[in-house]
């Protein structure tokens, strides 16, 4: 038996020239839909950064704010020290001032956690992308660290009302002054305006100072005056 292939109607050549015709307007069509997809996520990228870059440049004001916090808190929390000796000593303790607050600002990671969800990352330079992945890093450790102090500090508030505490809070209060040192220490050994500059320079963001509202400086001035 013998099968015959049907011939093209206006012959192989033809139908060859037919094929190549719609192979490179396949072709054609897909490097065309490539360039409108790249130029597409190129923009996406560029906005993504202008946002990250916007969000990082916060995040370095909320931490050059505790950087300068950074004397003030451990003047305080040395001074803190000497009051809790006295007061095991039976001595006067001889207040000037209340105990004052630091001011935590709040770290946001939104844009951030936005990006890498709906994949924009992905599509940036790896060694940018480790850049900022590599800050992100930094800051949340930050923002946890600086949640227990500020957790330690809300204790610590009730030694303005020193003169009606038990023991028992005495006790309490000398567990939170320990914890609240022990962060601070940790705090100014890794968060400096040298950390702070070279961050900034990694992806060429500048620090945007972090406004306090009036109450907030009223608290963190008490804080830098000495109180015994």
């Amino acid at each position: 038996m013998h099968f015959h292939l049907p011939k093209p109607l206006h012959g192989w050549r033809d139908f060859a020239g037919e094929v190549g015709i719609i192979v490179v307007g396949v072709l054609i069509a897909l490097a065309g839909e490539q360039a409108v997809e790249s130029l597409h996520w190129h923009s996406v990228v560029a906005q993504t950064r202008q946002a990250l870059d916007r969000e990082l440049a916060d995040n370095l004001g909320v931490m050059q704010s505790r950087v300068d916090e950074g004397p003030c808190i451990s003047r305080r929390l040395a001074e803190l020290t000497t009051i809790f000796r006295r007061h095991a000593n039976g001595q006067p303790l001889a207040l000037k001032s209340s105990l004052g607050q630091p001011q935590f600002p709040h770290i946001e990671t939104s844009v951030w956690e936005t990006v890498v969800a709906d994949g924009a990352t992905a599509h940036m330079p790896l060694d940018v992308r480790l850049r900022y992945s590599r800050f992100y890093a930094e800051i949340s450790w930050f923002r946890d660290k600086t949640d227990e102090e500020s957790e330690a500090w809300s204790h610590l508030s009730q030694f303005d009302d020193h003169d009606l505490m038990t023991e028992q809070d005495w006790s309490a209060l000398h567990q939170w002054k320990a914890r609240a040192q022990s962060v601070a220490a940790k705090v100014d050994a890794n968060v400096s305006l040298t950390t702070i500059r070279e961050m900034a320079s990694a992806l060429a963001v500048k620090p945007r100072p972090f406004q306090f509202k009036s109450a907030s400086l009223a608290a963190r001035d008490s804080l830098c005056r000495p109180m015994i």
